[in-house]
């Protein structure tokens, strides 16, 4: 299966736990969650989420995914990113990291 990966707070991901699904505040404002392939992990870390504490990144199978996936251009990153239109079922993370361990290189492919 093809995965893709979200960077979220860890408090973010611990709540969506309860409720069976993920949300963040750009699905209201941008009508996607921003998401990324594995390989962009760390460029997204450094450029967004440096001073970020807390933070962890979700592995996400798409096969399982019940909102719709894209992927898009995104001029100011200039490459293509995967966006999910609608919340992320939680049975669809299947594996959840420490932006650390990610960004170290230490994190389980």
């Amino acid at each position: 299966m093809p995965y893709i990966h979200h960077i979220a707070a860890r408090e973010d991901w611990e709540r969506s736990k309860e409720s069976g699904v993920y949300e963040v505040p750009s699905l209201k404002e941008e009508g996607f969650i921003h998401c990324c392939m594995e390989d962009q992990v760390a460029r997204v870390l450094e450029r967004s989420y440096k001073d970020a504490a807390e933070t962890v990144v979700l592995r996400i199978d798409t096969g399982k995914l019940t909102s719709q996936l894209v992927y898009e251009w995104s001029p100011s990153m200039e490459a293509t990113y995967p966006h999910v239109y609608g919340p992320i079922n939680t049975d669809a993370v299947t594996e959840v990291s420490s932006a650390d361990a990610f960004a170290s290189g230490d994190a389980v492919s």
